[in-house]
């Protein structure tokens, strides 16, 4: 009884054995698709988040690859007015204004960065007004004093 046992049992697993072997394989999976990034947009986020160096070092390589996306040279702006570098924000703001004239944002900041930086006049010292000539009222020459009545 045990032999027909041991023979049934090797009967089921050999039938389980042949229904594994005749199961098609897998089809493959494609890999995830990866969406490309704008760079610009990805130093934006940087700028947002207050990663500063982060921000310009993406615009910097960006404007050195003759980008013509305004938002590069308006973000650099940014960044040069946070360090008060206003010698090199001015050219961005206006890079960003003459590429897109509708940008708003650009000439706002271009006009306001422009009264921050502009040179600043030393306050003058007022000269003192010029000192009135003193009349005396008395004579001190050798001859009469001449009066109105006797003419």
């Amino acid at each position: 009884m045990k032999s027909i046992l041991n023979v049934f049992l090797v009967i089921i697993l050999l039938s389980l054995c042949a229904a594994c072997a005749k199961t098609p394989p897998p089809t493959p999976v494609a890999p995830p698709v990866v969406q490309q990034t704008d760079p610009v947009d990805d130093a934006i986020a940087f700028y947002n988040r207050g990663n500063y160096d982060e921000a310009r070092a993406i615009l910097v390589d960006e404007m050195r690859n003759n980008s013509q996306d305004p938002r590069v040279y308006y973000y650099l702006g940014n960044i040069y007015m946070i360090y008060k570098d206003c010698k090199s924000a001015l050219p961005m703001y206006e890079q960003a204004v003459y590429l897109d004239p509708g940008y708003y944002e650009a000439k706002r900041k271009l006009d306001e960065s422009k009264k921050i930086c502009a040179p600043k006049k030393k306050p003058t010292k007022k000269s003192p007004p010029p000192k009135k000539p003193v009349v005396k009222k008395k004579f001190d020459g050798g001859a009469k004093a001449l009066d109105p009545a006797d003419f």
